[in-house]
């Protein structure tokens, strides 16, 4: 039975709504978290609306000021009835806010803090971020709530370049962490313990943050789950610097579940040294590609001191002799080992 939530959004332009729905799509990472009602922020309507209403007319500045702070007022003031209801609990049919979404949070928006504090009071268990144009979430803000988030899941979407500096307390006790399409993000070094068991990072530069979380934090120390993908090849991609990703990867010792989609062509990178540079401790494998060869595979698979925990596995590529090459092996070999099909 496909699980549903309640799905409250507001925006800066009136246009809001409150409705039963299945798991939005930008929440599709962290599903197993078993979401009840999660709150959108809906930034990108602004925009939309702002170039829309203007278009083709010549507006006094003072007014168009005035309009733009009178609206941002009563959008505010609709946030905080929100939080109200929620804090105090007085509708029973409506669930707690367990997710909160930002989508196009931007860099140049000024009133961003004015709008963090209409929000304190909410107890998210999930931080969604969707960046604006300028690929830039100021999360930082968010440190000045007095009553901090119980964050279990950061989800950041289109960020580039940006120094993750949310309170040290936020990134230790965050037990998931999803990138998607973003780049270059940097994160602080942080003592252990820490509690992050699943990391997802899909397409950009999702190898090179493998290795910058490696070299530079302990966030991967505990890590149990990693989903990556990583569809686009960056142009000066290096067979040494594939090395250093498969370097960090292999030292993730603490990995029970791993899936790789690595969408290359066979001239983009060899990817012959993977097998090797697995954990050692890996339970269950899923491996996508373009292209591969199956001789390293059916080596290691052959290897009885090889992934010696592995109890589920998934290989697939476009040629199917392939995939029936290391199935075979793997019947032979590992019989213990559940193929997906």
């Amino acid at each position: 039975m496909e699980h549903t939530m309640l799905t409250t959004t507001l925006t800066p332009y009136g246009l809001s709504k409150r409705e039963t729905t299945s798991l939005p799509h930008l929440l599709s990472d962290v599903a197993a978290l078993n979401l009840h009602h999660v709150l959108i922020i809906d930034l990108k309507c602004r925009e939309d609306q702002q170039s829309h209403a203007h278009a083709g007319r010549r507006l006094d500045p003072a007014d168009l000021r005035r309009q733009e702070s009178d609206r941002y007022a009563t959008f505010l003031h609709r946030i905080r009835e929100v939080v109200r209801l929620d804090v105090r609990g007085i509708d029973d049919d409506v669930p707690p806010v367990d997710a909160l979404c930002f989508l196009y949070l931007s860099d140049n928006d000024p009133p961003r803090r004015e709008l963090c504090q209409a929000l304190d009071g909410l107890r998210p268990r999930v931080l969604m971020l969707e960046c604006g144009w300028d690929e830039v979430c100021d999360v930082d803000i968010f440190d000045m709530l007095r009553t901090p988030f119980p964050l279990e899941s950061l989800v950041v979407a289109g960020a580039c370049a940006m120094y993750v500096d949310l309170e040290r307390e936020y990134l230790r006790t965050m037990r998931t962490l999803v990138l998607n399409c973003c780049c270059s993000l940097d994160f602080p070094a942080i003592p252990r313990p820490v509690a992050l068991s699943e990391l997802v990072i899909k397409e950009n530069d999702a190898m090179d943050t493998i290795c910058r979380l490696r070299e530079r934090t302990r966030m991967l120390d505990g890590l149990e789950s990693l989903k990556l993908t990583s569809n686009t090849l960056i142009p000066d991609l290096t067979s040494s610097e594939f090395s250093e990703f498969l370097e960090a990867l292999k030292a993730i010792v603490s990995l029970r579940t791993l899936e790789l989609v690595l969408g290359y062509d066979e001239d983009d990178v060899s990817l012959d040294d993977l097998p090797q540079c697995l954990p050692h401790n890996l339970e269950r494998f899923t491996f996508r590609s373009r292209a591969t060869h199956a001789e390293p595979w059916i080596r290691s698979i052959q290897d009885h001191e090889w992934l010696p925990r592995l109890r589920e596995f998934g290989f697939l590529v476009p040629r199917q002799k392939l995939v029936n090459m290391v199935r075979e092996a793997m019947a032979g070999c590992r019989p213990e080992v559940t193929m997906e099909p």
